[in-house]
Parts: C-alpha cells; sequence; structure tokens
C-alpha cells in the first residue's frame, strides 16, 4: 500500500471518529481529504463525504458526492435511498422514484423504503405507481389508518370505477366511520348505473356526517333515479336544504346544489318542484328558465323567463337569457325586443349583448334598426362622430392625389396597421371612397382581424349608403356569431383551443370566396417551388385578374419583390386568425407540403397538393426515422382535391406509401413540375443578372452547385458541420464558382456557420440557380431529378451512404442514376473535375432517366397546372387504380389482451385480394406503450394505417355538449344528440376527407369517442358496425362506467356483433329494451383463430423459468388471462388451494397480467402457495406452454366468446371453464367440461384432471370457415 493510499484510509478513520462523536464539519473535511488521497476513486470514502455534507445540509454537495459514490458502485440499495432522498429535497421526484425503486428491487423490501417510495410518486402524480406501493405497505401493516387513507386516494385519482368500489369496500370493512369513503363509494356506483347501491353507501355516508348538505343531496338524487323510493328521496334532499349554509337551498330548493355541480336535468325538475311551493319568487323562475335552457327545453326556458322578467323586470341579464332561448327558437324580432332591454337595462352592457340585439334585428330583416344598434358595438370610438361632423368641405385636386398616392403606398407596404392609420385619417377628413378602399385593403391583410376594423368599414359603409354591406361589416366584428350561451373562460383559455373553435366557426358561418387562392410553401418559410409557378402564371392571365392571392408566411419569410409589389397580393402570418379564415373560406389552396392538422376542406373548396419533388429517399410508411411521421401528410392528401405527379413513380409513391390507396377522392394530373419552368425558360439576360447579382464574374468559369438534403427525422434533424466546411474548402480549390444552399429543414442549423463558399441567399430561387448551374451536386434530394431535364451532368456525394441507407432508406440504388456517384471527398473532386470538363458521361443513360422521369418538362408545366386545377381540364389527368375491394375501415386499441388477438386473428384471416383493410389508430397512444407497439408491429403489412393526428375539430357548442355528455352519459335533448354528433362527423372528415367506406367496424366496442366517431361517418359510410365482446350490460354494472355513454351512441350502428351465439341473444335482451335498440341489428360473428400459427409456435423453446416451476409436477394446469376481476383467478386460486390438500404436486401456471397482479401475488405469498401456483405474466408465444399443460382451466365469471378456450382446443387440451354464457358457447356441444360458477365448482372440474373427455371433436378448419362466413355477411350488408 503507497503513502497516499494510507493518508486515504487513515482520514475515512478519523472521519469516522468525528462522525460518531457529531462533529460533522471535521468529518467532513477528513473525509474529503481521504477522497483527495484516494488514487483511483473509492466509492466508499465518497459516500461518506456525501453522508457529512447530507447532516450538513449541504444538499447539492451531497448529491454530487453520492451520485459519483453509486456511479462507482451501484450495489448497495442504502446509498441508493439515500440518492433518492437528496433528489427528493432538490424537488427531483422522478430520480428520487428510481433510486428507490432500485433499491426496493435489489434489497430488503422494508416499510421505510415503500413509504420513501410512495410520497415521491404522490408528490409526482403518479398515483396508479402510489397505489400499488402502498398496497405493499399495507401488508406490513395493515392496520395503519394513515397509509389506508394514502391507499384510498391514490386509487381515487388513478383507477378505474371498478377497482375503486372494490378498494373502497376493503377499506371501509376496516374502518366504516369514514363518510367522504361512503360518498366516493356512492360516486362510483353511480357511475356504474347502480343507484340503489349508490343510495345506500350515501345514506351510510350521511349518518356519519348529517351535517355535510351534499351528501344529503347526492342520497336524494340517487333514491330518486332508483325509482322506487321517491319519499326517501324527497326526505334527503330536504334534510340536505335543512344543513345548507353555501348553496341558497333554503332559499332556491336543491336545484341551485344540482346547478352548482352543472347537473341541468335535475336541477330543471327540482327548480320546477320548487316552484310549485314558491310560485312568485323571480329567481326561481329565472333558475328554472335557465336550467330548461341548458338541456335545450327551448319553449320552456321562454316561458319560465317571461315570469321572471315580469316579476323582476330590471334584471337585466335575465332579459339576455330570454333573448337567447327566443333566437334559438328563430324568434328573431322577440329576441331582439328582448337583448334590446337587457342592453338598455344594463349599466355596462355586454359588447355581445349589442352584437346578438343587432344579429337578430337584420335576420327579422329590420336593417335600419340593426345598424343603429351595431353602431353602439364601440361607444367610445370617434369614427361615428367624424362621419356625422363631415360638411362639403372639397380638397383640392392635388390633395386628393396625394392622399390617393399616400394610400397605394401604405397598400404596397403590406402593413395592414398603417393601412387601417391611413384609412382612418381619410375618413375623418371625409373621404369615404378613398377610406373604404383602405379600409377594404386593410381588413383582407390583417393578421389579428380585429374587429374595430370592421366596425369601421361598417361605419363608411354607412356612409356611402351601402347598408347591406355595412350589415355584412359589422357582422365580422365577432369570430363567434352563433347563440350559443357558454361561459367562455374555460375553453378559451388555452390558445390552441380557442384558435381550433375559431376556425370552425369560420368554416361554419362565412361563405366560401370564388376568387380567392391561398398559397402555402414549405410552411409558410418560403414563397418559391410550385405554389409559386402557378402564381405567377395566374397572375399574367387576364382570365384571373380580379383573383385576390394569399401568400402564407413566418415572420422570416423572405418575399421576393414582385410578389411583395402585387397589388392583388394579400401576405397572411401562418397561424394567425386571419390564416385560419382563408384556410376556412378561399375557395382555391394550393400546397407543396402540408396545411396544420386542424385544417378540414369544406365543400366548395379546391385543394391542389403539387409535393416538392419526385422522391429518391423513402416517404410515408417506408420512412424508418420516427413513427407515424406522415400521418399529416396522410391527412392532407385525403383532404385534396387535386394533386401533381410529374411521373408514375411519384405518383404510386405517393398514393400508395402514404397509405391512401382506394380512399383518395381527388384526381391526379402529369403536367410537369411548374417550378421548373424558370429553369427552363431562363433568359441569357436573366442568368446573367442572377450571376452579377451573387457576385460571380464573367470570367468564363463553370457554375457548381452544391444542395444536400436534411438528416434525422421531421423531429430532430441534423447535419454534419464539420464535414460541410471542410468539404466545401475542398471544393473552392477547383477552378470554378461554387454556390451552396442547405435544405430548408436544416437552414437552421447551419447559421452562423462560416462557410467558405458562396452561399445562395434566402431570397433567390433554388430554380434560378439551376440554370446557371454548370454541375449540379446533390446527394439524395430530389432536385436530382428536376436538374435532369437541363441535360447537365451532376455528381452525388454520398458519403454516408450505408448509413442513410439503412436509417432514412431510398427507393433506388445510387448507382443506377444518371450520375457520378462519389463516397469521398477525394472521389467527389474528381467526378466533379471531369464532369466540368466531360459534361454528361453516359447519355444513353440519362436519356432514360428523363423519359421515366421528366417527360413533360417543357418550361410549360405552370400552364397546364393552372388548366388543371381553376379550369378542370381533362388532357393531362391520369388514372388511378380502381379496384373492386371492399372497403373495411376498422378501429381497435391494440391492448394486449383478447380482443386484439382476435383483431389480429381477423386480418389475418382476410383476403387482401378482396378486401382493403385500413386500420385507424391514435400513434401518440401507442409511441410510448411498448405492448401496443409490439401488437402494431404484427399487423399485416397489405393493412393501410391512418393515425389520428391533432385534436379533435368541434364548435364551442359542440365541446360544450360533448363534456356534458361524456360526464353525465346522455343528452338532455335531441337537439344535443344532433349537436354532438355534427361535432364527430367533421372529426370522421378531418381525418378521411371524402374517403368511402363499404364498411366501418368498431372493433373494441367500449370507448365512447372512438365509437361516436365510427359511428358519425353517415354519409361516407355504407354499413356501421360495432363489436359486443362480452355481455354488455354486464361489464357497465361492474366494471366500466362510460359504456353508459357508449351504449346511448350504439343506435347510430347498422349491427351489433357479439362474438358468439349465446353473447348476442344475452346482449339483445339486456340493452335493447333499456336502451331503445332495434333488436334485429343484434347478430353475431364468432372469433377467428390461426390455427397454423398455434401449431407452428407451439414446437418454440418454453421459457426456462417455467420448466423450472413444472419439474417434478404430477399434474400441470395451465389458465390464460388479464389479472383483472372478469377472470375471476382469486375463485381459481382457493379452488386450487383445496385441491392441492389431495394433489399435492399439482401445479398451476397462470399466463397475464393486469391491475389485479399485486393482489393475486398476495394471495400466493400469504397461503405459502409458491411451489403450486407461478404467475408467470404476460408471454409473447404460450402456445409452446400449452404443450407441457396437462389440462386447460378457465375460472371466468363473464366471456364474450374465450380465445383462450378455442386456443387450447387447438392444441388438443381438455379443458375445464365456468358454466357461463361465453364458455358455454364454445365447450357447451361437448367440446370440453363445464362446472359450476364457484370454488367448489373449480374443486370439482380440478379432481378430474387429466380424465376430462370430449363428447365431440373440435373440428378446426369447419369452424374457421363458418366464422369466417358470418363476418363476411355483415361487412357486405347481407
Amino acid at each position: 500500500m503507497n503513502k497516499r493510499s494510507l493518508k486515504s484510509d487513515a482520514n475515512l478513520q478519523t472521519g469516522r471518529l468525528l462522525a460518531r462523536s457529531g462533529n460533522w464539519v471535521d468529518a467532513e473535511k477528513a473525509f474529503r481529504r481521504a477522497v483527495d488521497f484516494t488514487e483511483a476513486r473509492n466509492a466508499r470514502a465518497l459516500y461518506l463525504l456525501g453522508n457529512a455534507q447530507f447532516q450538513l445540509g449541504n444538499y447539492a454537495k451531497s448529491l454530487k458526492s453520492t451520485e459519483a459514490a453509486v456511479g462507482l458502485d451501484g450495489s448497495n440499495p442504502e446509498w441508493h435511498i439515500r440518492l433518492g432522498s437528496l433528489y427528493e429535497r432538490l424537488n427531483r421526484d422522478d430520480a428520487a422514484i428510481q433510486c428507490y425503486e432500485f433499491a426496493i428491487a435489489k434489497g430488503s423490501r422494508n416499510a421505510d423504503w415503500l413509504k420513501r417510495l410512495a410520497s415521491a410518486q404522490v408528490r409526482n402524480k403518479k398515483h396508479q405507481d402510489a397505489s400499488r406501493t402502498l398496497r405493499a405497505l399495507l401488508e406490513y401493516d395493515d392496520n395503519s389508518s394513515e397509509i389506508l387513507a394514502d391507499y384510498v386516494d391514490a386509487v381515487l385519482k388513478s383507477a378505474p370505477t371498478w377497482q375503486r368500489i372494490e378498494v373502497l369496500n376493503f377499506a371501509i370493512a376496516k374502518n366504516s366511520q369514514k363518510s367522504t369513503w361512503y360518498t366516493a363509494l356512492g360516486n362510483a356506483y353511480t357511475e356504474l348505473g347502480q343507484f340503489n347501491d349508490a343510495a345506500k353507501s350515501y345514506n351510510y355516508a350521511h349518518k356519519i356526517d348529517k351535517n355535510n348538505p351534499e351528501i344529503a343531496f347526492k342520497l336524494g338524487l340517487s333514491l330518486r333515479l332508483a325509482g322506487s323510493q321517491i319519499k326517501e328521496a324527497k326526505e334527503a334532499l330536504e334534510a340536505g336544504v335543512e344543513v345548507d349554509v353555501k348553496f341558497r337551498t333554503k332559499e332556491l330548493g336543491p336545484g341551485a346544489y344540482f346547478q352548482s355541480r352543472g347537473q341541468w336535468q335535475p336541477a330543471a325538475y327540482s327548480y320546477q318542484e320548487s316552484l310549485g311551493e314558491n310560485p312568485f319568487s323571480a329567481e326561481l323562475r329565472y333558475r328554472a328558465g335557465l336550467a330548461c335552457d341548458r338541456t335545450y327545453d327551448w319553449p320552456s326556458a321562454e316561458r319560465y323567463l317571461r315570469q321572471a322578467v315580469i316579476a323582476r323586470p330590471e334584471a337585466a341579464s335575465w332579459h339576455y337569457r330570454l333573448g337567447l332561448a327566443r333566437e334559438r327558437q328563430g324568434l328573431y324580432e322577440s329576441a331582439a325586443d328582448s337583448y334590446g332591454v337587457a342592453v338598455r337595462r344594463s349599466d355596462k352592457p355586454q359588447q355581445n349583448w349589442v352584437y346578438r340585439w343587432g344579429f337578430c334585428l337584420q335576420k327579422a330583416n329590420k336593417v335600419e334598426l340593426a345598424l343603429q344598434v351595431f353602431r353602439q358595438l364601440f361607444p367610445n370610438d370617434d369614427s361615428l362622430k367624424w362621419v356625422e361632423q363631415s360638411g362639403d368641405e372639397h380638397l383640392t385636386p392635388y390633395e386628393s392625389e396625394l392622399l390617393r398616392e399616400n394610400l397605394e403606398y401604405a397598400c404596397q407596404m403590406q402593413d395592414a396597421s398603417l393601412l387601417f392609420e391611413r384609412a382612418s385619417a381619410l375618413l375623418k377628413l371625409g373621404q369615404f371612397e378613398l377610406a373604404l378602399c383602405g379600409f377594404e385593403t386593410a381588413v383582407v391583410r390583417d393578421s389579428r382581424q380585429r374587429p374595430l376594423g370592421f366596425f369601421r368599414l361598417a361605419v363608411t359603409y354607412m356612409a356611402l349608403g351601402r347598408n347591406e354591406d355595412a350589415i355584412r361589416a359589422f357582422l365580422s366584428t365577432s369570430s363567434f356569431p352563433r347563440p350559443d350561451g357558454i361561459t367562455t373562460d374555460q375553453y378559451f383559455k388555452h390558445k390552441w383551443q380557442y384558435e381550433s373553435m375559431e376556425y370552425v366557426e369560420f368554416l361554419e358561418t362565412l361563405p366560401v370566396r370564388s376568387n380567392v387562392v391561398l398559397y402555402e410553401s414549405y410552411f409558410g418559410t418560403k414563397i418559391d417551388c410550385n405554389p409559386a409557378a402557378i402564381y405567377r402564371e395566374m397572375r399574367n392571365n387576364p382570365k384571373y385578374v380580379d383573383f385576390l392571392h394569399v401568400w402564407v408566411i413566418t415572420p422570416g419569410t423572405s418575399v421576393p419583390s414582385d410578389v411583395a409589389n402585387d397589388p392583388r397580393v394579400a401576405l397572411v402570418l401562418r397561424g394567425s386568425t386571419l390564416y385560419r379564415k382563408y384556410l376556412a373560406t378561399a375557395k382555391y389552396l394550393i400546397n407543396n407540403v402540408t396545411f396544420p392538422s386542424f385544417f378540414t376542406r369544406r365543400d366548395g373548396q379546391n385543394y391542389l397538393n403539387t409535393w416538392h419533388g419526385t422522391p429518391l429517399k423513402t416517404l410515408g410508411r417506408d420512412i424508418q426515422t420516427g413513427f407515424m411521421e406522415h400521418a399529416n401528410v396522410s391527412r392532407n392528401f385525403l383532404q385534396a382535391t387535386h394533386m401533381l405527379a410529374p411521373n408514375q413513380h411519384t405518383q404510386d409513391t405517393l398514393i400508395s406509401r402514404y397509405e391512401i390507396e382506394g380512399l383518395y377522392t381527388g384526381t391526379v394530373a402529369r403536367v410537369g413540375s411548374p417550378r421548373l419552368d424558370k429553369t427552363l425558360n431562363a433568359s441569357p439576360e436573366s442568368c446573367g443578372k442572377l450571376r452579377a447579382t451573387l457576385g460571380i464574374p464573367d470570367d468564363g468559369k463553370a457554375v457548381v452547385f452544391y444542395a444536400p438534403t436534411w438528416r434525422g427525422s421531421h423531429r430532430e434533424k441534423s447535419f454534419d458541420k464539420k464535414r460541410l466546411v471542410d468539404d466545401l474548402a475542398r471544393l473552392e480549390a477547383l477552378d470554378a464558382h461554387v454556390l451552396f444552399r442547405a435544405h430548408h429543414l436544416t437552414e437552421a442549423l447551419l447559421y452562423n456557420l462560416k462557410l467558405g463558399v458562396k452561399v445562395v441567399p434566402a431570397e433567390i430561387d433554388t430554380y434560378d440557380v439551376l440554370a446557371i448551374a454548370d454541375v449540379l451536386i446533390t446527394d439524395y434530394s430530389s432536385l436530382l431529378f428536376d436538374f435532369l431535364a437541363t441535360g447537365k451532368p451532376m455528381v452525388f456525394y454520398a458519403y454516408d451512404l450505408d448509413a442513410y441507407t439503412q436509417e432514412r432508406g431510398l427507393y433506388f440504388e445510387m448507382e443506377s442514376l444518371p450520375g457520378a456517384l462519389a463516397l469521398s471527398i477525394d472521389e467527389l473532386i474528381g467526378c466533379v473535375s471531369t464532369a466540368l470538363v466531360s459534361g454528361v458521361t453516359d447519355a444513353e443513360k440519362y436519356e432514360v432517366a428523363k423519359i421515366e422521369f421528366t417527360p413533360m418538362e417543357d418550361g410549360k408545366a405552370a400552364d397546364r397546372a393552372v388548366r388543371y386545377f381553376f379550369s378542370e381540364a381533362h388532357d393531362h389527368r391520369k388514372d388511378l387504380i380502381v379496384d373492386q375491394k371492399c372497403i373495411l375501415l376498422i378501429h381497435q386499441s391494440l391492448m394486449p389482451n383478447g380482443i386484439t388477438s382476435s383483431f389480429l386473428n381477423l386480418l389475418n384471416n382476410l383476403d387482401p385480394l378482396q378486401f382493403r383493410i385500413i386500420f385507424l389508430f391514435d400513434s401518440q397512444s401507442l409511441i410510448n406503450d411498448n405492448d401496443r407497439m409490439n401488437k402494431f408491429n404484427l399487423l399485416p403489412n397489405y393493412v393501410q394505417r391512418i393515425s389520428r393526428i391533432g385534436s379533435q375539430l368541434v364548435s364551442l357548442e359542440e365541446r360544450w355538449v360533448i363534456d356534458k355528455f361524456n360526464t353525465q352519459g346522455e343528452w338532455s335533448s335531441g337537439e344535443q344528440e344532433d349537436i354532438y354528433r355534427k361535432g364527430f362527423q367533421r372529426e370522421f372528415k378531418r381525418i378521411f376527407g371524402c374517403s368511402k367506406f363499404d364498411s366501418v367496424i368498431e372493433f373494441d366496442g367500449y370507448a365512447p369517442f372512438w365509437v361516436a366517431l365510427l359511428g358519425a361517418g353517415d354519409k361516407l359510410v355504407n354499413n356501421r358496425i360495432i363489436y359486443m365482446h362480452n355481455r354488455m350490460k354486464q361489464e357497465w354494472s361492474t366494471k366500466y362506467g362510460e359504456l353508459k355513454n357508449t351504449f346511448s351512441l350504439i343506435s347510430w350502428y347498422d349491427k351489433f356483433v357479439s362474438v358468439s351465439k349465446t353473447t348476442s341473444d344475452l346482449n339483445m335482451n339486456e340493452l335493447s329494451g333499456n336502451f331503445d335498440l332495434d333488436s334485429s341489428r343484434f347478430v353475431h360473428a364468432d372469433n377467428l383463430l390461426q390455427p397454423n400459427d398455434i401449431i407452428e409456435m407451439s414446437k418454440d423453446v418454453i421459457d426456462a423459468d417455467i420448466l423450472e416451476f413444472i419439474k417434478d409436477s404430477d399434474e400441470i394446469w395451465l389458465t390464460i388471462g388479464r389479472l383483472s376481476p372478469e377472470k375471476s383467478h382469486l375463485k381459481l386460486f382457493t379452488a386450487f388451494k383445496e385441491h392441492i390438500k389431495i394433489q399435492t404436486n399439482a401445479k398451476l401456471l397462470l399466463l397475464g397480467d393486469g391491475p389485479l397482479r399485486q393482489e393475486l401475488d398476495y394471495f400466493v405469498q400469504k397461503n405459502n402457495l409458491q411451489k403450486n401456483i407461478f404467475i408467470a405474466g404476460r408471454r409473447s408465444n404460450p402456445f409452446s406452454i400449452m404443450t407441457i399443460a396437462d389440462a386447460f382451466i378457465l375460472a371466468s365469471d363473464h366471456e364474450g366468446q374465450p380465445m383462450v378456450l378455442l386456443e387450447a382446443l387447438v392444441m388438443g387440451l381438455p379443458t375445464v371453464a365456468t358454466d357461463i354464457v361465453g364458455s358455454r358457447g364454445v365447450l357447451g356441444s361437448g367440446l370440453g367440461s363445464l362446472v359450476e360458477n364457484s370454488v367448489n365448482g373449480l374443486i370439482d372440474g380440478l379432481k378430474l384432471g387429466r380424465s376430462h373427455q370430449r363428447s365431440v371433436e373440435f373440428n378446426v378448419d369447419d369452424y374457421q370457415a363458418t366464422a369466417l362466413a358470418q363476418f363476411i355477411s355483415h361487412v357486405q350488408g347481407s
């Protein structure tokens, strides 16, 4: 041992002694010396140093030392606990959780560590994880009231309804004096429609806490909903009123409480009851009217509100509400009367009240009165005064001309604020015509769409006697012109939601403008490419002289001078209010990439997607970086009415690789590439001018243009900047002028990078540069196909060819393309030098490529594109492949369960020559879920994947109705259902455009959102099918409260497909009457299997841990299923516990995972069953395990058609199942044994062991043929 090591050890000893005496200051110094003297970093010394720093409260230093210690030696669980506590103190709960989890997994599982973990999980709002940790804690101390309370709280914040009920009952059994638990239990039972059980729970809570009015009101409502205890319900409500001091129910009755909860139907009923007892209460009349208003009972709302204002005429807001009720009935004149009174009686009338007053007057054709009212929208604005005070003063011709030129100057500036200012000055001078020109020009360019601008425009129209135009301008002062009576605060606090709803208002309320074209290129970052070429062609065509050309820009967009100086051009900021307005109203839309995810083409709009080149690098589903990054591109193509494809390869790639085959309803034209026209038509004069602009002398030297593409994914771009600098330095040495341009997606990465060659400025178009380039250097860019048309040589600098091919992928081998391939900078220099001297070296190869990729490039592509899009010219349209396949749209969640297995089996049994299968899913919900991604990767290759991207596109009122439906499970009126449905019809169109489907299939049949979405595609769908994989009413009453919502939506479907005949009959009997469903729509289609795959997979190697578990066993039972209540594994374990008293070496294997894993593990440990029961978790291949099992057993309480029973039959296993409807449908014909659904029944089944005999054999081929025929008959409508 050297001297440094001896000193280190001595200091460690000293430090320990000092620490024992509590002298942490000197101990810290000693440990610091020990660390410093250690040649190789000493983990123990670092930990002790960190501990001393911890004791001194130096947590940041302690963290650094402890992290270093754990980094050197991570084997000590206690060190991880200390590290976790430091992270906690520094508010880094995520890191703390990781430390605690590691320590608990590696060390002894003690209560203190579990408490630390649970606390961190709760603070980090990981309530589901916290509930599992706290449940484990209860195993150490099941009498701890604090732990129990924390456990219940975590479960209430994270668990599904059934689990909340289970845990609350468990907690109440330990402590029956907590009213909050009984209340939560009542809430859970209410979600499941179990109102009697809810009432019992609320009643217990009420007995404990009689002074809580909310409990009494909930009790009263649940008794009323149960329908059998009306007297008791009334008494409970009266008890709530008696103790209430918060909701004013003594004055207003229980309705006031229900109103505070947004429960408008019971509120309306209660207010009407209270009015019977107090008929002269003005406020009760008002509240009854308001409740009827919110339940869309407009006649009743009008009646009660009319009575309210009679009793209290001074209440301005009540008159406003009466006006709303009348307006919703189309009673515009009487609505205007009410709004007028509201405005006149209000000290500070809201602008919206004035707007509604004027709106109703114009709807009642009282234009003059409407104009007088609208003038009050901006009472403090001076524009009305200016008009009234303007006299007959005339300006001199010089002054008039000066003002006109000043206005033209402002127009050229494309500055809406300046235009507004100039127009206002002209209005003040009484120059109404000039002012009108200014305001009209301003409002079509004002990205903010300021209401005051439209108000002054309206005032100017009025001054000129153009009253109808004035009305339209006044109406434009609000982006939300429709009457809904909804408080907007909760919806408009999020910018994205406001903007989405505003866009819907524009879609729904504004007309399509037939002379407006909106252009967008590269998300507004540039004004170039195909859209710019089409714009310039239109600009020069007298046929379109009256068109307004709207160019989308971003703050950094370079605007070409010819665009900026065009008075028919409006520049609009992407993402602005005006952008959304034009997107909703322009008849013609042109884009070379994509519009935002909210964009939905309306009827009457035409959308041309020009794309931006012939693809060499892979696109769409072929892209290997990212996951479904092409989703919005596919969506945009489905919105398009017209597409350009310069060659067949591009057409095939865009249609097939973006997965829209059979769905795209627009047309495709082969007109060439409009953007290439300026390259091919460039004159010597324009080329010379460009060379001069770029500082290229007329010295006879050639121009070499280097334009590489981008690297990375759409979410994360990358570029090798050092290589670029070095390569450009080598290229600069060539006897040529070298120009460089980065791809627009990587320009930002190269910002401020010093490059030795000339960088083409942003304001110069790439296709102008191609005209002067003598040699093009590129890599995998589509630019190479454009440059083909020039006949000049190309060099492909593919220094990262192998990596790029593997990461992104290419459609062609680089060697097959018409140019020289260089894999290194030395090769590049040689290839470019050869090209400068010899030009194109393989003329035949070049010409073949031109014929394939540039067949239409003659400099007239833009003219053909304009005729195709604006005049519907047919001469260059290309036919799309039309097949006779039955198009099926299917949604399924891909959760790792039996429904997903059934879904995948179905897909693999369908003939892709007969069916076109479109799979709809939400990529964001899959991307972070490995289990679901694994299922996604099992989809057959022929399945077309359409990912829903973006948020639901709904109006303000639709959002309100949807939210109410989500919380209450029903609509208050047919009108609300229509509003709800319209929101989902628009969402369907947002995703699919005008695509048409033979059948849509909601294969899960549980989630209300997806059920509504798949059921809403009315005119685009011939046949709507929803699956029922279980006994659905029982699923609702025991587990899934949201199924009440689903049942309200099922009537939108044409067929309700259960997965067995017995289950279908049961669903029909239990649902048709309760939810008014047509019994003839209840049909069935048995689950399909993949028997060949089952047999093949059964040959795989069995996992070692399972082989270890089953050794020395006399009898092996297998069961498979999600660890959830309906599978009743606890019942099976209880039976197996009894069974091994006789058959001591019997083993039970359970494959599966789920929310009851912890509870089942606890049962096994508590009863010392580890040698006989193994919960093996989810396994990717259960079939190999079936080969070692003696029999299969299923203990479920309810099933639709158990897939695992069918799979066991395929494997020839003796099968035992509880005698429930689903299992009876599989085994009832003698294929297996059915036993009583109880512990004793399962004991009896286990006793028989291997001796279970089938009375008939399972003919899998016949079964498959029948099941497939059933499915096909439903999707084909028979």
